[in-house]
């Protein structure tokens, strides 16, 4: 669920940068979000004058700056989550206890393996696609 309405000034990509902007370095962000570095700091920019991130100097670097989540953000996190949370007790209310079980295992199960694909840069999905390019689509 994201974050919609008038009462919402945050964009998507920018929803995407305040959950990993804990503390990150602009450079971490940007390679999570496959983005380029203008991009990035453009949403930093915005995030900040909006106040849902705050940047520091990266002592270990001076070069680049350190992006910390303000409070704003984690509430931001925290009502998306329980939205997300009301969303699934009505979307199993009507399933048999063991459906349910099944169900969140089977869910949990493609959570973790797509969080692994992305950390690795997607290239088990990468490798499928190219190895099918050749492919009639009429085979799929």
């Amino acid at each position: 669920m994201d974050c919609a309405g008038p009462q919402c000034d945050v964009e998507k990509g920018e929803q995407q940068m305040t959950r990993i902007a804990i503390v990150e370095d602009e450079a971490a962000v940007r390679e999570q979000l496959k983005i380029d570095k203008g991009a990035a700091a453009r949403r930093a920019a915005s995030l900040e004058s909006k106040g849902y991130l705050y940047r520091k100097p990266n002592p270990a670097d001076g070069r680049s700056q350190l992006l910390y989540a303000t409070e704003k953000a984690e509430q931001l996190k925290n009502s998306k989550a329980a939205i997300e949370s009301k969303f699934y007790e009505w979307l199993l209310a009507e399933l048999p206890e063991e459906e349910k079980e099944a169900f969140c295992k089977t869910l949990d199960t493609l959570y973790w393996r797509t969080k692994q694909e992305r950390r690795a840069g997607f290239v088990n999905v990468a490798k499928c696609v190219e190895e099918g390019a050749g492919e009639d689509e009429t085979d799929i």
